[in-house]
Formats: structure tokens, sequence, C-alpha cells
């Protein structure tokens, strides 16, 4: 009987030194999840770090995708502005040919881009002054007409329309479509910037 109790007894206490060794584990689990990631790098200029989570994200966003595509584009343009005018013609043409696949690369990432611009009706409706609520209405769509009229000429530069199906200037309106475009954001931005700045100088009064 006493060498029973003694067991038992034995028993008792490794039960507890487990439940307090699974105690502490699960206690140390948040400050190991709050530390910050070895692989997490501090963006430039600011107080943010690009994670691998972050990362993933932003690779799976068609956006990112379609600027990345438009910078290797450009890249490979200058490239080929310099190499062709050198003794690398060959090597000039390959990056010609390059930047030509890649822009039509992008335009399979831009495709119905112009959904997004309807979310911005709610902004320009709560707008309370009527001349930029005009101007906000008039920037949404120029997006919009600008956004579909560049998917229409898109569809015979990818082959989806057989060339010769289009007019032949839908591409060239596509292209004023555009430039009325940039005028009107170039006067949204404007008079965003003007707000911001009196913020600015009535917050530097306040303080």
């Amino acid at each position: 009987r006493a060498e029973s109790g003694v067991f038992q007894a034995r028993r008792r206490g490794m039960a507890a030194t487990k439940e307090a060794g699974d105690s502490a584990t699960q206690e140390a689990k948040p400050s190991s999840a709050a530390a910050p990631s070895p692989l997490a790098l501090r963006l430039p200029l600011s107080d943010k770090e690009l994670t691998l989570k972050t990362l993933n994200k932003c690779l799976s966003s068609a956006q990112t995708r379609e600027k990345s595509l438009k910078v290797f584009q450009y890249s490979s343009k200058l490239l080929a502005y310099f190499l062709v005018r050198s003794a690398s013609q060959s090597l000039g043409k390959h990056f010609e040919a390059l930047a030509k696949s890649l822009s039509t690369a992008r335009r399979f990432f831009k495709f119905c881009r112009w959904f997004k611009h309807f979310e911005d009706i709610a902004d320009a409706r709560a707008e309370k002054n009527t001349t930029f609520q005009r101007l906000l209405f008039l920037d949404v769509a120029a997006n919009v007409v600008a956004d579909v009229s560049e998917d229409i000429t898109s569809l015979e530069k990818v082959g989806v329309l057989r060339k010769g199906i289009l007019p032949k200037r839908t591409e060239y309106y596509a292209n004023w479509c555009q430039l009325f475009l940039a005028v009107v954001e170039i006067a949204v931005s404007h008079v965003k910037a003007g707000r911001a700045r009196e913020k600015r100088i009535q917050a530097g009064g306040a303080s």
C-alpha cells in the first residue's frame, strides 16, 4: 500500500509538471507571434515592413503585375533605342520585340478595369461643392469611357477580333479619350492639392 501511494504521488507530480509546461508553452506563443518575421524588409522612407504575406498579396494583384510589366516594357524600349544605334542591332531588335510582347501582355491585365470607377460615384455624391462635384462626375465618366475604348482597341491588338473589323480610327479616338482624361485628372488633382494645402495652413495656425 505504501509503494502504491508513492507511485500515485509520482504520477500526480509528473502530471502537474506536464500541465505547467503546456501552460508555459501557450503563454510563450503570443510573444513569438508578435515577434517580427525574419523575412520582413522595411520599406524605404516609411515605417512599414514588407513581409512575405504582404509580398504575396501584392503579387496576386492584377494592378501590381500590370505596373511591373509596364516598367519592363519601357526599360526594354530604352535598351532597344540605344542598342539599335550601336553595334548590337540584333540585340536591339530583340528588345523591341520584347517591348511589343509586354505591351500586349499588359492589355490582358487591364481588361474591365473601368468597373472600379463606379466606386467613385459615392464620393462624388458626397461632395458639397457643386462645381467640384460636377468635375468629379466628369472624372468618373472620362475614366469609364477611356478604359472602355482601350478595351475595344485591345480586343483587336491581342487577336480576339480580326484586323479590319473595327474602324481604322478606333485607336485614334481612344487616344483622344485618354488625353481628355488626363486634362480632367489634372484639374481634379489641382483642387485636391489646394484643399490639402488649406488644411495644413489651418492645422499650423491652430497649433
